[in-house]
C-alpha cells in the first residue's frame, strides 16, 4: 500500500496462538528500512519452528508508478528465513493470498497457505451450539459462487465496522436482495437509507437485528428496496464508470480526445 496499514489480522492470529499456549514473537515490518536484517535478527533470537507471513497487498495500488511487492518479499523476507531458519515451516496468509493462493504459494516457495474463513469462526461455532442455534446457522466458509450465495439470502446483512468501496454492497444490490448495512465508509455514498437499503449504526447488534426483522416481516418493504437496489446498482457498472471517468478527464483537459474511446474493449479488459 502507499501508506502504512496496521496488521490487525496478524495481531489476532498471534493473540490466539499465545492463548493456546504457544510461544509467539511478533515482527512488524511495516516501518522496517531493512527487512532482511530485521528478519535475520528475529530468527536468530527466537529460533522458530513455524513462521507465519502475512501479505496484505500484491502491489502499491498506484497506476502511475506500480510496484509489485512479491519479488521484494521473496528475495528479502523469505530468503532471510530460509537462510537462517531452514528447518522452520513457512505459512503465508493475508488478503493478497486470498486473491491467488496457489500462485503465491509457489512464487514465494512457502510450505502452506491459508485462505478464506474468518478469524472468529472457531469462537462462533461453539457459541452457536451453546445458544441452541447450531441447526439454524450455516458456516459456509469460502465460496466461489457469490451470486448463488446471495440468491439464497432472504436478507443480506453487512455488519462492517469499516469499509472502503463496499464491494459486497454493490454485489448484493446487483443481485436484487433486501439489504441491511452499517453506516460506515464508502457505503454511505453508494445507497440511501429507506431508498435502496436500511442503514443502521455500526457496532449495534440490536439495531442490526431489528432492521433485519423489519425486512423479514414486511415483504412489501423488502421487495421495494430490493428492486430499487437492483436498478441503482447499474450506476456501478463498468460501462458507466468508464464513461464517467472519460467525462471527468475531458472536463479537466478541456480538449477533445484524439480518438474515440472503445468502451466495450475497456470493459472487457477491466473484467
Amino acid at each position: 500500500m502507499p501508506w502504512p496499514v496496521v496488521p490487525v489480522g496478524l495481531s489476532l492470529v498471534a493473540t490466539a496462538l499465545e492463548a493456546a499456549g504457544h510461544d509467539v514473537a511478533f515482527l512488524d515490518l511495516t516501518f522496517e528500512g531493512n527487512p532482511t536484517r530485521a528478519v535475520e535478527r528475529a530468527v536468530r533470537r527466537h529460533a522458530p519452528e513455524w513462521v507465519a507471513l502475512s501479505v496484505r497487498n500484491l502491489d502499491n495500488c498506484n497506476f502511475d508508478k506500480p510496484v509489485f511487492f512479491l519479488p521484494e518479499i521473496r528475495d528479502q523476507v523469505v530468503a532471510a528465513l530460509r537462510a537462517h531458519a531452514p528447518a522452520a515451516r513457512l505459512v503465508v496468509g493475508g488478503a493478497a493470498v486470498n486473491v491467488c493462493p496457489t500462485e503465491i504459494l509457489e512464487y514465494l516457495g512457502a510450505d502452506y497457505a491459508i485462505v478464506g474463513e474468518g478469524e472468529e469462526r472457531a469462537q462462533l461455532e461453539p457459541l452457536a451450539q451453546e445458544l441452541g442455534l447450531r441447526e439454524k446457522l450455516h458456516f459456509a466458509g469460502f465460496v466461489n459462487d457469490v451470486q448463488a450465495a446471495l440468491n439464497a439470502c432472504d436478507v443480506v446483512v453487512i455488519p462492517s465496522l469499516r469499509e472502503g468501496f463496499g464491494l459486497i454492497l454493490a454485489e448484493a444490490m446487483a443481485a436484487g436482495r433486501p439489504i441491511v448495512a452499517t453506516r460506515v465508509g464508502g457505503m454511505l455514498e453508494m445507497a440511501q437509507h429507506e431508498q435502496q437499503v436500511l442503514f443502521v449504526p455500526p457496532a449495534n447488534s440490536s439495531a442490526l437485528a431489528q432492521a433485519a426483522l423489519r425486512l423479514l416481516q414486511d415483504q412489501n418493504l423488502a421487495t421495494r428496496l430490493a428492486e430499487a437496489a437492483r436498478t441503482h446498482s447499474e450506476n456501478f457498472s463498468i460501462e458507466k464508470n468508464v464513461a464517467a471517468l472519460e467525462a471527468l478527464y475531458l472536463r479537466l483537459d478541456k480538449k477533445p480526445l484524439s480518438r474515440q474511446i472503445d468502451h466495450a474493449k475497456i470493459a472487457t479488459l477491466a473484467a
